[in-house]
């Protein structure tokens, strides 16, 4: 299955910082840390490729980039516009539900160009 997906938003610089979006992790950004993007104008496009091994194994591979970053106060580095992230998995479908197992690399953020982190993210159960 191969699947392309995207977000863009906007919001106020007057609101406050809890309301800004919070992106991160494996569902909205890999390679970076869970809801580490705190912005009021963000862009970001993903793409992913999950591949059906055997009858409950699957092997997934993603990769998403962040643009036309910003946040009220918050000035970012000349030059620096986007950050990327990429990984790669594999899911089991077991009778309790999903386990995934997710290797990423990414960007640490949008304020340190050039910082790369590996990030290992495992996730179980269905979300509610």
């Amino acid at each position: 299955t191969i699947n392309f997906s995207g977000f863009y938003g906007i919001s106020s610089p007057n609101l406050p910082t809890y309301k800004y979006f919070a992106k991160g992790g494996p569902e909205t950004f890999a390679g970076i840390e869970y809801n580490q993007i705190l912005a009021n104008k963000i862009g970001i496009v993903r793409a992913s490729y999950r591949y059906q091994f055997k009858k409950d194994i699957f092997l997934k591979a993603l990769a998403n980039f962040g643009f036309d970053y910003k946040q009220a106060g918050v000035e970012l580095p000349k030059g620096h516009k986007v950050i990327w992230g990429y990984g790669a998995g594999v899911e089991f479908l077991s009778p309790v539900g999903p386990l995934q197992l997710l290797i990423a690399n990414g960007e640490k953020s949008f304020l340190k160009p050039g910082n790369q982190e590996v990030s290992v993210y495992i996730t179980a159960g269905y979300k509610f």
